[in-house]
């Protein structure tokens, strides 16, 4: 069977600041060890996404279509798919990712060019189903995935035994399906390496750890060089993004693989996403001799009870300590705020702007409070006092409001993330023109959701 893998393009990013879809690379990587032909699409370097997706189906021919994408982008699978279906009826359509995953029942009953979801990891399930497919085997025997059977209702195998139990049983991701030159950015190669997969902490407005099933597992420090080393080798990478969800959770294994960096000469700069409370001076000395230069961390709130709710798990202190302690060591502290947790208000929510002028940053990242499928305040919104406004998926891209809660309206929301926006030039001291420099918020948010 030939496999195309598709990437649909994402609001979140501007052109200038896309990253190479490594998910679908691990996916390609582990059908191409059982010797299944397969391809790489990324939309998110072409402006007309449907003729290119049409182009490239014509050209390839292929048996098995499969789609990952975020929430905000999941319509656009849909639509897609239906061009794949209307192309050719018998190719298979597949979806997997978050979205996916917490909300098959729906897509499976409202999308019929939807032909299979994969629920949670995928790369062993997708060559199972592909094997079923291609060999005639009973779909009941595939794990972890959700389907509609010959009565048109949704069926679903559910059994965890298809993940991974070490990511080192996974092979390396299948980087040379993905053209690594167009993601240059002004002359910089940069690449991203997973090293841990998963999340053991209960933050009610993410659904990473429900994903993972509150579980982390993560490749050995040789594995991780071993990827290092292609990357600037082979692809003359000088940049690297570490892209787990919490980097630093395990410090001697962090450690670790910076001696190994330095031990190796490998001439790179590289940031990662992790939390303050797995940050101290030792680690961060070590991390800074390898090449450390950015760190992003999410904040949230600056209001206690706030981020007592929220199941941040560390308080407002450790916050400002880690904070200084990354910029002290001269690393770029790039900070991400939610706005409309519950407990917040509006006087609370624009405490952040007195947070920011007492403490040092490089960048911050401005959202709204949105409760996506698969978190505690999608599940549990009656108990958190959230109001939906919408369930169009479209416009859940964290910076338009799409919830209210008790304790702020809509109209608070919106009106609190635009003063922080306007201000945060200020605070700074650049110029208003120049203010994307410092925000990671990529379009302005409009005043109705």
């Amino acid at each position: 069977m030939d496999i195309l893998l598709v990437n649909p393009p994402s609001k979140y990013l501007r052109k200038d600041n896309i990253a190479p879809p490594l998910g679908l690379a691990y996916l390609a990587a582990a059908l191409e060890r059982n010797n299944i032909s397969t391809e790489i699409l990324d939309l998110n370097l072409y402006s007309d996404i449907a003729t290119k997706f049409l182009q490239v189906l014509k050209k390839g021919e292929y048996d098995l279509v499969g789609f990952t994408s975020v929430t905000a982008n999941s319509s656009t699978v849909l639509k897609l798919a239906e061009i794949a279906k209307k192309y050719h009826a018998d190719v298979i359509t597949v979806y997997g990712g978050f979205h996916a995953t917490f909300d098959y029942v729906n897509i499976l009953k409202h999308c019929p060019y939807i032909d299979f979801i994969i629920l949670y990891e995928g790369e062993n399930v997708l060559v199972e189903l592909i094997n079923a497919l291609k060999y005639n085997r009973k779909l009941t025997l595939v794990s972890n995935i959700a389907y509609r059977g010959q009565d048109s209702n949704v069926r679903v195998n559910m059994h965890s035994s298809m993940s991974t139990r070490h990511l080192d049983e996974l092979p390396l991701p299948a980087r040379h399906l993905l053209s690594l030159d167009k993601y240059k950015t002004e002359g910089v190669m940069a690449g991203t390496i997973l090293t841990s997969r998963g999340c053991p902490y209960s933050c009610i407005f993410c659904a990473s750890a429900n994903f993972c099933r509150h579980k982390i597992k993560y490749h050995s420090v040789h594995r991780v060089m071993s990827e290092i080393e292609i990357l600037v080798n082979e692809y003359k990478v000088n940049e690297i993004t570490f892209v787990d969800d919490t980097f630093t959770i395990d410090k001697r294994r962090v450690v670790k693989l910076c001696k190994e960096i330095r031990k190796e000469g490998f001439d790179i700069s590289w940031g990662c996403n992790t939390r303050i409370d797995h940050m101290d001076r030792e680690l961060v000395h070590e991390m800074v001799k390898s090449g450390y230069q950015a760190v992003f961390f999410g904040i949230e709130s600056v209001t206690q009870k706030v981020l007592d709710a929220a199941k941040k798990g560390f308080t407002l202190n450790q916050a400002k300590k880690a904070i200084k302690l990354v910029a002290e060591a001269g690393i770029q502290p790039q900070l991400s705020f939610i706005i409309g947790l519950p407990k917040e208000t509006k006087r609370s929510a624009l405490n952040v702007l007195n947070f920011l002028r007492k403490v040092p940053w490089h960048v911050v990242s401005l959202h709204v409070i949105t409760p996506y499928p698969g978190t505690e305040i999608f599940i549990n919104r009656k108990r958190y006092g959230i109001r939906l406004l919408t369930t169009d998926w479209d416009l859940f891209d964290s910076t338009t409001p799409v919830a209210e809660t008790e304790d702020m309206s809509v109209k608070e929301i919106t009106y609190v993330l635009l003063k922080i926006y306007d201000e945060l030039p200020r605070i700074k001291g650049v110029d208003r023109q120049n203010a994307e420099s410092i925000l990671s918020l990529m379009f302005k948010p409009t005043e109705n959701p």
